[in-house]
Formats: structure tokens, sequence, C-alpha cells
């Protein structure tokens, strides 16, 4: 079904430069898509944008969301059937190191998009995915599962940012697009892990970062908790909500929980200790304290995407470690990378 429907479509990534950009391009060239990519240079080294090439495998453009002109010449340009809008500051200490680039990046950036969407005179069917986050809820830290219709509350800079983008998109729906033969899908994701990730003050690309330097793991929150997922199991939600909302008749705009269906989630001292587990060897840690307030607890109720898609993760949290760190492994053996499309084709291939 999802080669059917992307085959020959044109897709716009923007933020196509990150983590979870490099992999959904992977994913999209898999399917047969056309892509076009609007984004900053790669936010860390050895990207997957950048160690697989993925400039010249794609429509791309170096830009900024804050540039209105020139994403609405690139977004004239695609005249995209798909747009993932993935362009945004996604890193929590770096937000309240620099809170105004948080808004304008994550809020503005999104604004932007939305109103280019709005002014767009193409008739044709659009499929609008804008990726936020599960740190929107509004958390008093009682170990709720929260739902798509729990109340909003971003506290620190990040979570508000993100916010005030999925109320922007909310109100230009309800005034402007909803007559219109487009869908809005809000894609809200739990913590995601997986191979390619270098980013910074990230649990994974720390631990990866640690033992390829030998250096010792500097720890935050031992005892926090989070509703880990492999980056594989989050791009195939994107791609078959954004597939099944295509297909339907009547477009709307949605919300959606990416996560676990369990209702076990995992310390970063549990995940430390499968990774331990995973490669055979003790990982020395030294905790510091944070200066920035970060919910303990962080929990995820993704039925309603079960039950009304049939969606679900194909990983469990040990799984996902497992592919996370062989990748990693690998990496670390060679400069060239042939592997990473390959673990993601098996991942497709798997159940």
């Amino acid at each position: 079904m999802q080669k059917n429907i992307f085959k020959n479509k044109k897709i716009l990534i923007t933020g196509c430069t990150g983590f979870t950009g490099g992999w959904l391009i992977l994913y999209f060239k898999l399917m047969g898509a056309i892509i076009y990519g609007y984004s900053k240079k790669p936010p860390f080294k050895n990207s997957l944008f950048q160690t697989l090439n993925l400039k010249k495998k794609i429509y791309f453009q170096e830009g900024d969301v804050l540039d209105d002109d020139n994403l609405r010449k690139f977004y004239k340009k695609s005249n995209p059937d798909f747009v993932f809008h993935l362009a945004a500051n996604a890193i929590v200490k770096d937000c309240y190191k620099y809170p105004a680039d948080a808004f304008q990046s994550n809020t503005i950036g999104t604004l932007n998009l939305m109103e280019i969407i709005r002014t767009s005179k193409t008739k044709k069917k659009i499929s609008v995915n804008i990726i936020t986050t599960d740190k929107v809820y509004q958390n008093s830290e009682i170990k709720k599962y929260f739902t798509e219709d729990d109340i909003l509350g971003g506290e620190d800079p990040y979570s508000a940012s993100k916010v005030c983008a999925e109320i922007i998109c909310l109100s230009y729906y309800k005034s402007f697009l909803k007559n219109k033969n487009i869908s809005i899908n809000i894609l809200r994701s739990g913590n995601i892990i997986g191979g390619g990730d270098w980013s910074n003050y990230r649990l994974i690309p720390d631990i990866a970062n640690s033992l390829k330097t030998k250096k010792i793991l500097k720890i935050r929150n031992p005892n926090h908790t989070r509703p880990w997922q492999h980056i594989f199991d989050v791009i195939n939600s994107y791609a078959l909500i954004a597939s099944k909302k295509y297909t339907l008749q009547k477009f709307n705009f949605e919300i959606w929980n990416i996560g676990p269906l369990t209702k076990k989630n995992y310390s970063v001292k549990n995940i430390i200790k499968m990774i331990e587990k995973k490669i055979s060897k003790k990982i020395v840690i030294k905790l510091i304290k944070s200066k920035n307030v970060e919910k303990k607890f962080l929990n995820l109720n993704s039925t309603k995407l079960f039950k009304k898609l049939n969606i679900k993760n194909k990983l469990n949290t040990a799984e996902s470690i497992d592919l996370t760190f062989d990748w990693y492994l690998k990496s670390f053996k060679t400069k060239k990378d042939n592997f990473s499309e390959n673990q993601l084709i098996k991942y497709l291939d798997y159940r």
C-alpha cells in the first residue's frame, strides 16, 4: 500500500539534514518517492545526510524556515503531495540556552509554513504532517499516560514553543483550510533512539561517544523514565499515518501519539544496563547536576493510533537497543556506511 501511494509522489521534508530527516529520506527513497529537502546544514558531524551523500539523491535547498521568501519559492517548486515538517530546535538544553531561537524556529517557522500552505494556489490533495513532541502535555508528574485530548502546557522553552506551533496549526486549519483538500496530522512521538544520532545532550549519542572516545559518561537524571522507541518505528508510523489518511475521501485535522503500546517505561538507568548487556561491557558513569528542570516521568498513551489505524511499533525496547548499538558498533569499525540502508530494509521486512 505504501509503495503504491508514495511511488512518484512529491514529498517535501523540512529539517531533512537532522537525525530523523536523514532516515526519512532513506525510507521514502525506498518507496520510490520524489523528495524535496529544505534545511539548514546538518546539526552535527557524521550525519546520515553527509555520510550517505543524501544531498545528491534529492532536490535539496539549504535554507532556514524563518526565511519566508526562500521557503515559499521552494514550496512552490516542490508542489508537494506530502509535507513532513521536522525543522526545529529539538534539543531541550539548547532551547533553555537560546529561548528566543527556540520560539522563532519552532513556532514562527511553523507559522511561516502554514501561511505558505494557506496562500498556495494549488488545488491538489495535500497531506501536511507536523512533527511536534510528547512534551507538549501539562505534566504534573503523576505518572499519567497522556492521550491526544489531554491539556497542553509546556513549561520549558522547547515544550512551550511546540505547544504554540500546534495551536497555530489548529487555528489555520479551522480558520482557512478545513474546506480545502488538505489534511493536517500533528505527530507527537516519544523519545527516539537509533543509529546515526550524534546530537549533543542526548542519552544514546552520549553513550556512543563515551564508548568511542573511552571517556566517562556524564548522566544528569538516571531515574527519569521515557517512552523509548526506535527511529524506524517512528518514521514508519509517520508514513503509515500520512498514507492511510491520504486515501480518505474527507480530510481533517487529527493528533496522534506515537509510542510503545506497553505501559512499561524504562528509566535512564535501565537503558544503560540494557546497553551494557548488549555490548558486554561496563559503562563508567559520573552523575552531574542539571541546571535545567526536566520532568521525571513522561508517559504516552498510543492506543488511538492502534485502534483507529491499526498502527503499532514493531520493536520492543530491548530490540530497539540491539538495533541501535548494532549500528553504532559497525560505525566504529568503518567510515564507509554500507549498513544503514540494509538495516532499514530488514526492519521493513520484519514481522
